[in-house]
């Protein structure tokens, strides 16, 4: 999880815990081991995945988080911007203007370049 989520995770799963241990439990347990650590996809697969939902449903936190994630595997801020514009066909103009909004802004791009 450090790998995806970065050396914070740690105090964010600790906080979890204090507050809901069983979800701290599935976190580390299901998400992690059994969905994330599975070797059949890498983390940036994974993470084009998980976005691509994310931007579908206007998910604004999980957009925040998730965007630094794939920056940590490893997809550029390039491929992030491609796969905004690859997402217009499927979720339309709306909503993916809000993800680049989000996602921009996380990636420390200003809105007037685009």
């Amino acid at each position: 999880m450090k790998e995806l989520y970065g050396p914070e995770i740690d105090s964010k799963l600790e906080e979890l815990k204090a507050v809901n241990p069983f979800m701290a439990e599935m976190m580390t347990e299901s998400v992690s081991r059994n969905i994330i650590g599975r070797p059949q996809l890498s983390l940036k697969y994974r993470e084009i995945a998980t976005l691509s939902v994310l931007i579908s449903l206007s998910d604004e936190e999980q957009l925040k988080t998730h965007t630094h994630n794939a920056l940590r595997v490893g997809i550029s801020k390039e491929e992030l911007l491609e796969l905004i514009n690859h997402m217009v066909l499927y979720v339309g103009f709306p909503k993916a203007l809000f993800a680049q909004k989000i996602m921009l802004k996380e990636m420390n791009i200003n809105q007037d370049r685009t």
